[in-house]
């Protein structure tokens, strides 16, 4: 397992580095998203947070097919994803948990969770909240805190094509 995961992360850091998406930027600055209107995507579900050299990686896995995503993240967040993924709660609320129960209170909810694009070796994504009277919101946000809400909000989770054809790594 620890071979396929290396091969992985691997592979991908070399496919990200001959991406044609490294580089190309989005108007997110500007409270637009222009990835979006491609609707070219994949829902992926959180395989697993694994270390590797220091630092830990999210693994996404297509549900349609053997593909997985590697997104490297910061340890907060890793252990906010892996305690959401093994079901188990902190003894006090962590950041993600608080961000849950605000979305809560103020009648919000998550409705789901898209890595949409590249910027260089930077994952973008966007997150979209549905608000009281139903309107669509969506931010701008790092990929590692949107999974962990979407986890919490069992939200679906998506990558766009482009990223995971940048990035994605067979099995």
């Amino acid at each position: 397992m620890r071979r396929l995961l290396l091969a992985v992360l691997l592979l991908s850091l070399l496919a990200l580095a001959a991406s044609p998406a490294a580089g190309t930027g989005t108007l997110r600055g500007q409270g637009l998203f222009p990835e979006l209107a491609d609707t070219g995507r994949v829902r992926v579900e959180v395989l697993s947070v694994v270390e590797m050299e220091g630092a830990p990686v999210v693994l996404l896995k297509d549900v349609g097919s053997e593909t997985i995503v590697p997104i490297w993240i910061g340890h907060s967040e890793a252990m906010s994803i892996s305690l959401r993924l093994a079901g188990k709660d902190f003894q006090r609320p962590l950041t993600h948990d608080l961000l849950d129960a605000i979305l809560r209170e103020l009648g919000g909810t998550i409705q789901s969770v898209e890595v949409s694009s590249l910027e260089g070796t930077t994952y973008i994504a966007v997150l979209t909240l549905k608000k009281p009277d139903g309107v669509l919101v969506r931010l701008d946000a790092r990929p590692s805190d949107s999974i962990a809400l979407a986890l919490g909000a069992r939200a679906p989770i998506y990558v766009a094509t482009k990223v995971v054809q940048a990035t994605g790594v067979k099995q």
